[in-house]
């Protein structure tokens, strides 16, 4: 299996049913839907996949519901990082049983952490795979920064292949491309920079939006590697138009209800994180009107 990664990758949303059991109808309407769409991978179990939320038995659920529907179609990227090694190895190698193609994996998280845990953490995963493995930064959630000196150490592990940064800095990410040098899979993980991280060197990009609208990313793709920026770039603000919608929701489920909007089925969010008002919903409504979306 080729280890390069390129294109727009959908931060999978998880379909769940109302009491939190997985919708595997949803899920495979959903996986399809994107596929149609022209998207070139999935990121599953991630901040809006609700990954954090998940027990071992669901990982090895949702893991083999995403195998099933995507049938080799397209890369699955499973995040698998926890705040113990022995999870994050655990969740790993049941995602890896199930056949995904690559692992990545946050930081531990909760606890501060040295680098030279975490050095030792990528490396325990690393031995309980033999799937590529992909470093997911992403400060804001875990507390525990990947720096470009500790990124730099990383990239040294066997296995380990790409990094989605969802630093929300692009300095950063530049930092680390630097040191990760052309044949590293760096994904840049924000909407927002989709392509500022493409001009400065990124292979692709995952994104959550793409779940609602993945036709807008394909299209965006596509203008950036055609060589026309200026479609790009109209694209790209379009992104941050519509994200300025979604920003003003609950979480997880304002997307899941976008989707609803529109037609489809990504189910229900997992509590704690709760379902929008009726007046949320009306404003969702009306934002997406505004921006034409609906």
């Amino acid at each position: 299996m080729s280890t390069q990664v390129s294109g727009v990758i959908v931060a999978s949303l998880t379909p769940f049913r109302e009491d939190g059991s997985l919708d595997k109808a949803a899920l495979r309407s959903h996986v399809d839907f994107m596929i149609e769409s022209g998207v070139n991978g999935l990121f599953c179990a991630g901040t809006y996949g609700e990954g954090p939320m998940m027990s071992l038995e669901d990982y090895r659920d949702v893991s083999q519901a995403f195998v099933e529907a995507v049938h080799g179609r397209i890369p699955i990227i499973f995040q698998a990082g926890a705040p113990s090694t022995a999870q994050a190895v655990e969740q790993a190698r049941v995602a890896s049983q199930a056949g995904v193609d690559y692992i990545a994996a946050v930081p531990a998280y909760y606890f501060k952490h040295d680098d030279d845990s975490l050095v030792d953490y990528y490396t325990a995963l690393s031995q309980a795979t033999d799937k590529p493995i992909f470093v997911y930064d992403n400060p804001g959630r875990t507390g525990n920064p990947i720096s470009p000196a500790l990124f730099e150490r990383l990239i040294r592990i066997p296995r380990i292949v790409g990094m989605k940064d969802s630093s929300d800095s692009m300095v950063h990410f530049e930092k680390c491309k630097m040191v990760a040098g052309s044949d590293f899979n760096m994904i840049i993980g924000s909407d927002d920079f989709m392509l500022p991280g493409l001009v400065t060197g990124a292979r692709g990009a995952i994104l959550v939006l793409a779940n609602v609208l993945p036709k807008l990313f394909v299209d965006l793709w596509n203008a950036f590697c055609a060589g026309d920026m200026a479609k790009a770039l109209e694209l790209q603000f379009n992104v941050l138009r519509i994200r300025a919608v979604f920003a003003k929701g609950p979480y997880v489920s304002t997307y899941k209800e976008g989707i609803r909007l529109l037609g489809r089925n990504a189910g229900y969010a997992r509590r704690p994180l709760r379902p929008l008002t009726g007046k949320e919903k009306s404003d969702l409504e009306s934002g997406l009107r505004k921006v034409g979306v609906l």
